[in-house]
């Protein structure tokens, strides 16, 4: 009899910022392309705007229209308004005045695959989640040698 394991992939989110509200498509592109690829599951998609008094507002995708080449309206489908006041007011809060924000929930679907394989040999998945890409920086950069450093070597 075949087990079958319900198991999510590592779960992240992004959050981009378009300054005076001049949203582009590529990334946009770029994300129905992966999903189409079976490498991300976008789990919810939201936009923001604040306008120049600093008011925060979600906005629908449609109200977007088209972006280069890019119908917004598709995205409507991909809300799932996880976000809460609380995440809605601190993104707000990193926000320019007169721009678009997009908040985007996905699971990372290429590791399953090897979170499966482990899983069916008897391991155990002790922890997951992200790392924040400027802690990241600051550990590789605490790993390089002093750049000002000097070797001293002893001469015979």
């Amino acid at each position: 009899m075949a087990q079958t394991t319900e198991r999510l992939g590592p779960i992240d989110y992004l959050v981009i910022e378009f300054p005076d509200g001049h949203v582009t498509g590529a990334g946009f592109r770029r994300i129905v392309e992966l999903s189409d690829a079976a490498r991300i599951l976008v789990l919810d998609i939201e936009f923001l705007s604040k306008s120049a008094d600093g008011h925060v507002v979600t906005v629908p995708a449609h109200d977007l229209g088209e972006i280069d080449g890019v119908d917004m309206g598709f995205f409507d489908g991909a809300a799932s308004y996880l976000l809460e006041d609380d995440d809605i007011h601190e993104i707000g809060q990193a926000m320019s005045p007169g721009s678009v924000a997009v908040v985007v929930i996905y699971e990372e679907l290429s590791m399953i695959s090897a979170l499966l394989a482990w899983e069916n040999e008897g391991a155990v998945l002790l922890a997951e989640g992200p790392i924040e890409v400027e802690a990241l920086v600051a550990a590789i950069d605490s790993t390089e040698p002093d750049a000002t450093a000097s070797s001293t070597t002893e001469k015979d």
